[in-house]
């Protein structure tokens, strides 16, 4: 018994490894979630879009929230007026 625990007392305890921190990643400040782009693609294709042209119009949506949020940085609106705008525009796209 006195070599098993001469032995163990020679080494050190094991160290717990914790959770990784993960990278930040840059938000794109877009509103249209995972979902919201695969429902909205759906609704495209089923009206008639090729997948090609539904991927592009979802693109340029999200290029288009973009620049309108640049163009509202730019006049020093809040960030509420920017997201009410934004949200509106959504509003609007589901809409049709």
């Amino acid at each position: 018994m006195e070599t098993f625990r001469k032995k163990n007392e020679s080494k050190e305890a094991p160290i717990p490894k914790g959770s990784k921190v993960l990278k930040k990643r840059p938000r794109y400040q877009s509103y249209l979630t995972l979902q919201e782009k695969q429902v909205l693609f759906g609704m495209l294709v089923k009206r008639g879009a090729s997948t090609q042209e539904a991927k592009e119009r979802i693109q340029d949506l999200v290029e288009q929230q973009r620049e309108i949020r640049e163009s509202l940085k730019e006049e020093n609106k809040s960030e509420d007026e920017i997201k009410q705008k934004q949200q509106k525009l959504l509003e609007e796209l589901w809409r049709e």
